[in-house]
């Protein structure tokens, strides 16, 4: 049985479980589509590549106000997408080793609360000892 079960693996239930881990709990952590969630996959890492890459483009445009004629013969965008895909690759790769370095069970499919101590995640119960559900306050 596990302390904590945490919903989906983008940056913030990948700090959540790791956190959960360090303080001494039994953590494990579902996610349905690819660690690191829309930052890492399609969002903020993705879009800084396409940005750096604009950006690189504009300066070696603006180098002949210095007297420096590099002119570009080719904008390779299949390159960009390797270079976008790889960095996200890398990434996914460092959030999944620490998961597993901190104990985190890492389970692939989606979530849905039974109740405030049962998870089914792709057919599986995932149990917890304590409700995580809110509290009416006094």
């Amino acid at each position: 049985m596990h302390d904590v079960m945490i919903i989906g693996a983008g940056s913030g239930g990948y700090a959540a479980a790791i956190r959960a881990a360090q303080l001494g709990g039994h953590v494990v952590i579902a996610e349905c589509a690819e660690t690191g969630g829309t930052c890492v996959n399609r969002g903020c890492i993705p879009s800084k590549i396409w940005l750096r890459a604009a950006d690189l483009f504009l300066r070696i445009e603006a180098g002949e106000e210095f007297g420096i004629h590099a002119p570009v013969e080719d904008i390779d965008l299949k390159a960009i997408v390797e270079r976008k895909s790889g960095v996200a690759t890398e990434i996914r790769m460092g959030m999944e080793a620490l998961l597993d370095n901190n104990g985190i069970e890492m389970v692939k499919g989606r979530a849905l609360v039974k109740s405030p101590q049962q998870v089914e995640v792709d057919g599986r119960i995932i149990e917890t000892k304590k409700s995580s559900s809110p509290r009416a306050a006094p």
